[in-house]
Order: C-alpha cells, then sequence, then structure tokens
C-alpha cells in the first residue's frame, strides 16, 4: 500500500493564500468606501471612522492598511488621475477625429469628471505645481500633445482657423473647461443657485464651448 505524504507546509500555505485575499478584499473595501465618501464630501469632511464603518471594517484594520487619511486620499486621487489622464491622452491623440469634435468631447469629459468629483481637479492642480513632469510624461501624454499641436497648425495653414500659437487655444479650452468647476462654490454662491441648476449650467457648456471656440479660432 503507497503511504500519501501530505506537504507539511499546506495548511500553511493555505492561511497564507487565505489571508492575501482577506487582505486584497479588505484593501478594496476600504478604497471603495473612501472613493465614495471623498467624491460626496471632499477630504475634509471626510473622518477616517466614516471611512471604516461604510467599508463595514473596524477603524485599528484602516489604520493598518492606510496611515493617514491624507495617503488614502493621495492613493485614491492618484488611481482617479491615472484614469483621467488617459482618457484625455487617448482624446488628443485621435488623429481621425475633427478638432472640434475633440473639444466637444473634451468639455463632456470635464462635466462627467469634475461634476461628480471637483475634488479630483484640485488634486490635479496641487499636482501640477508639485510635479509638473507627470503631465508631460508617461499615458502617451507627450505623443497626443503633439498629434493635437499639429492638428491646430495644420488648420491654420489651410487658414480654417485664426493663425496663433497653438498654446493659446490650449490655454483657451482649458480656461473654459476647468475655471467654472475650479469657482463652483463662488459662482454658485454669486448666481444664487443650488447644485442642481448650478449643475445644468456646466451642462450647459458641454455644448457651448465648441460654439465658443469655434467664434475665437474663425479666420
Amino acid at each position: 500500500m503507497t503511504n500519501i505524504v501530505l506537504c507539511p507546509n499546506l495548511s500553511n500555505m493555505a492561511s497564507v493564500k487565505k489571508e492575501q485575499v482577506s487582505k486584497v478584499s479588505a484593501e478594496e473595501k476600504i478604497l471603495s468606501a473612501a472613493r465614495k465618501l471623498f467624491t460626496e464630501r471632499g477630504l475634509h469632511a471626510v473622518k477616517t471612522r466614516d471611512i471604516a464603518s461604510e467599508a463595514g471594517i473596524n477603524l485599528a484594520l484602516l489604520n493598518y492598511y492606510f496611515r493617514s487619511k491624507e495617503m488614502l486620499y493621495a492613493r485614491v486621487m492618484s488611481e482617479n488621475l491615472t484614469g483621467f489622464k488617459r482618457s484625455v491622452s487617448d482624446l488628443f491623440g485621435n488623429e481621425n477625429m475633427d478638432l472640434f469634435e475633440k473639444i466637444e468631447h473634451l468639455s463632456e469629459l470635464y462635466f462627467l469628471e469634475f461634476g461628480s468629483n471637483p475634488e479630483l481637479l484640485l488634486f490635479i492642480f496641487n499636482t501640477m505645481h508639485q510635479n509638473p513632469e507627470l503631465f508631460l510624461d508617461g499615458d502617451g501624454m507627450q505623443q497626443s500633445r503633439m498629434v493635437l499641436f499639429k492638428q491646430i497648425e495644420d488648420l491654420m495653414k489651410k487658414k480654417k482657423i485664426k493663425k496663433m500659437h497653438p498654446a493659446h487655444v490650449m490655454m483657451n479650452l482649458m480656461s473654459m473647461t476647468m475655471f467654472p468647476y475650479l469657482m463652483f462654490p463662488f459662482i454658485k454662491q454669486r448666481a444664487k443657485l443650488d447644485d442642481a441648476q448650478m449643475l445644468a449650467l456646466l451642462k450647459d457648456r458641454v455644448t457651448l464651448i465648441p460654439e465658443w471656440m469655434k467664434l475665437i479660432l474663425k479666420p
């Protein structure tokens, strides 16, 4: 009769795997809860105990994975930023899309991203000041920017849009798309609007911005 020898470490290996699965699960629960609460309330209005409660875990476990609320916020926003940069890069680098189509899609992207997550735009601006190289390299940003600038220059050579430095086109576009989200609370207060009315106003800009850009660039 053949004796079957079990690996003495088999039970330990199973425990390690189970612990790894639990670790991934707990970390994802924390990140999911943090994304939800940071989006709804912003960094300063959220406490770590709120995140732990939303994730269904105890505060000690949250502190084990993330030593501070700020570290967790940076992790969540960095993930959001990576996805946002990839979307912008894919859009700018699309050689088969008309310039004004790109502007309309960009306006829509900004509304979808920043209308529901205004904290992301503040994070982007802080990151730009602290680590501008993150927006110059990686995720195809440099290549896609070259495609966009060439598209603008070609339209200028064909006299289809007004001749100017392509950077002016970008600055005008960024001002129109980003500024209202940065000034969201101020504009809302001054215009005496509630959140729903302010978002409706921003949604109007998805179609208005391409029209305004056409007027600015008209030869």
